[in-house]
């Protein structure tokens, strides 16, 4: 399918990145790897200090799981994932003749607007047939809940971008079950960095295959800063595309978009048996992986930024987003 097709060109072009990074630090001259350990830190300190604003008064362990101390966390933080997992959706890809085409992820992240992966959503016509689904999941009790479903209205709001992969779509206020938008808040957006640092641990929300939504909590360690990537750890499956992947204090730092898989030195793809991966012969599920990738979103701001002048809906998004106040109980809202 011509959405698989768009995936695996985002997983080469991780991997490429990925073993870049890997040979260059191979190459790399006496020293400078000490250097990195040693002087990094010291230009972070900055975009630490700016994160204590989005700290509760007094949490002190947050502040120790910042600067590396402690893996405790407060009991809020628990209650504080299921208020972040409200605005997660399953998104459900039909093509414009009306065929299932497979599943995604995406989060709310303004009124009315969703932030999903352009390789699940590339075009306003797929996205016009598409629709998404809130609360594809089990209670406590472990039965099904009932999903509200979402049309998508391309027509009001459609930004995509190929080369960091990721769409913002409108959404339509009322479910067809007659569920307002609304009652799934939304997960607002920080455009400054330093969010995350390297050695962190990232926590993700995801609906894997398209099927109910899963959480992936702590030991997620973030591996690798790129000016647009972050890299991690984090446990995910083929329909995680577009899940928010979150900090300590459930900001969202990345959107999802692809996993890195394994190579041997001639470049080959693994599986996880060892063997070379072949591609139409073998289960995509068996390929090996070294780590997952999410665009930062700094990035996606910056690039509605560059792109204002010459499209008539990035303004008015750049505004909204604007207009939004960063402060903590915005989950709640």
């Amino acid at each position: 399918m011509l959405e698989n097709a768009r995936k695996e060109e985002q997983q080469r072009k991780a991997s490429e990145r990925y073993y870049n990074r890997q040979r260059a630090a191979e190459t790399e001259r006496p020293g400078e790897g000490f250097r990195r350990e040693i002087i990094m830190p010291l230009k972070e300190a900055q975009p630490i200090e700016r994160r204590l604003i989005f700290l509760e008064p007094g949490d002190d362990l947050a502040l120790e799981r910042i600067i590396g101390k402690s893996d405790l966390v407060g009991i809020s933080y628990l209650e504080l994932g299921l208020l972040a997992a409200r605005p997660v959706c399953r998104i459900q890809v039909v093509n414009p003749f009306g065929r299932p085409e497979g599943y995604g992820t995406g989060f709310l992240v303004g009124p009315n607007l969703l932030l999903a992966n352009n390789h699940v959503l590339d075009t306003a016509e797929l996205a016009r047939k598409s629709f998404v689904e809130f609360e594809f999941e089990q209670d406590i009790n472990g039965r099904r809940k009932t999903s509200k479903s979402f049309d998508l209205q391309p027509d009001e709001v459609f930004v995509t971008d190929p080369d960091l992969d990721f769409t913002l779509v409108s959404v339509a206020p009322v479910a067809i079950e007659g569920t307002k938008l609304t009652d799934y808040g939304l997960l607002r957006l920080v455009e400054d960095t330093g969010k995350v640092r390297t050695g962190e641990y990232v926590s993700i929300i995801q609906h894997p295959e398209g099927g109910l939504k899963q959480c992936c909590l702590r030991e997620n360690e973030v591996v690798d800063l790129f000016d647009n990537w972050i890299h991690y750890l984090t446990d995910t499956q083929p329909g995680a595309s577009g899940s928010p992947v979150f900090n300590d204090q459930w900001l969202v730092v990345c959107l999802h978009h692809s996993g890195v898989p394994m190579k041997d030195a001639q470049g080959n793809i693994l599986k996880t048996d060892g063997q070379s991966y072949q591609e139409g012969i073998d289960d995509p599920s068996t390929i090996a992986w070294v780590a997952n990738e999410g665009v930062r979103i700094s990035r996606i701001f910056q690039a509605l930024e560059s792109r204002s002048e010459n499209e008539p809906m990035v303004p008015k998004l750049c505004a909204d987003f604007a207009a939004m106040t960063l402060v903590r109980s915005d989950l709640r809202s």
